[in-house]
């Protein structure tokens, strides 16, 4: 017996979905202003900062603080030793103990009548120019040892023991923590947007800082054309706002430090924009494009872009429900009252508009 199977094949149905092609609109370019901040760098700094010298030519025989030391009002940071200094003080405490005994002898002379008051002038003098003497040798040893004016850090160190100092040669930097300001080198496109008193944001690791500017300069830097500013910070992360915290920013909470980095946040109302959807641009390669309407036809416009930014609209006018618009800067390539047209890729430059069926 033969038998005989027969094979049957299932073709699957294929669902040709065409895609899905946005329908092409017109809107009006119009010109808008907005807020904008430019940011510009700096670094944290003390409000209160002293360079300390030698005033007399000594050897430096102990500086006993080193690079990041806290340092109490008063504490001796420097000790210089001169030995003609020492000397001076010596002969000059050794002239005034002599002249002194002169004037006591005069005086018991005039006291008993064998000299006349006139006579003791003189040696009167000559005592006081002795304690004048005393005094100027005793500021000079004052002079070799050297104590913080505040308490603070110490924030450089020029000198080692066995060094020579000279006067005016620094030798050690001392600054007050407590006492913070940011310095940045506004430029001069900017600085009109500023002054004293105003408060101003500063972003130092990711967290917002307000404090009122406290110094402008009145020049201008030559070389790189900008004007120096300085903002007092806050005392303490107390008294800095929770809500200006940049939301992408982990920033820990840790004092400032000087010499941080920063950024000075500069405020700019009234920015001139145009702006366009974000669908109304074309990137062809390295260049973008805009489908603009004039006299009746398409034209291909060459455009630069900016700043994208999202944008609320009202789903429609007797709606309270809002969508998100993905919105573009156009810097240059178009100008207020160009007719834009949406969803315009497949249109040619040159083509009459509206199309006409075929």
């Amino acid at each position: 017996m033969r038998c005989i199977f027969t094979a049957v094949i299932t073709l699957p149905f294929v669902w040709c979905l065409s895609a899905y092609e946005p329908t092409v609109s017109i809107i009006d370019v119009v010109s808008s202003t907005k807020r904008e901040e430019a940011k510009v760098v700096g670094t944290v700094a003390s409000a209160r900062s002293t360079t300390l010298a030698a005033r007399v030519s000594a050897s430096v025989v102990d500086l006993p603080v080193a690079l990041g030391d806290a340092v109490a009002a008063g504490q001796v940071l420097v000790q210089l030793e001169a030995e003609e200094i020492r000397a001076r003080l010596a002969n000059a405490q050794a002239q005034l103990a002599l002249a002194e005994a002169d004037l006591a002898r005069a005086e018991r002379l005039v006291a008993s009548g064998t000299a006349t008051a006139a006579n003791v002038d003189s040696v009167r003098a000559a005592a006081r120019s002795a304690r004048a003497q005393l005094a100027e040798a005793e500021t000079m040893v004052g002079y070799l040892t050297i104590r913080a004016p505040y308490a603070g850090v110490i924030t450089a160190r020029h000198a080692e023991a066995g060094d020579l100092a000279q006067p005016g040669r620094a030798l050690l930097e001392i600054a007050d923590p407590a006492a913070l300001r940011f310095e940045a080198r506004v430029p001069e496109s900017l600085i009109d947007y500023l002054r004293l008193g105003q408060g101003v944001d500063v972003v130092i690791q990711g967290r917002h800082h307000r404090g009122p500017i406290v110094q402008i300069a009145a020049a201008a830097e030559v070389a790189s054309r900008s004007v120096l500013v300085k903002v007092d910070l806050p005392q303490s992360l107390a008294e800095t706002s929770d809500e200006t915290v940049s939301e992408s920013a982990e920033a820990p909470l840790s004092a400032l430090r000087l010499g941080q980095f920063g950024r000075l946040l500069v405020v700019i109302y009234n920015v001139p924009v145009l702006a366009v959807p974000d669908v109304a641009v074309m990137q062809r390669g390295q260049l973008q494009q805009v489908a603009v309407l004039e006299n009746g036809q398409v034209h291909l416009r060459l455009v630069r872009s900016g700043r994208r930014w999202l944008q609320g609209q009202r789903v429609s006018e007797d709606s309270s429900r809002l969508r998100v618009v993905p919105m573009v800067d156009i810097v240059a390539g178009l100008k207020p009252g160009d007719q834009v047209l949406l969803h315009a890729q497949h249109l040619r430059d040159g083509q009459p508009w509206p199309e006409t069926a075929p």
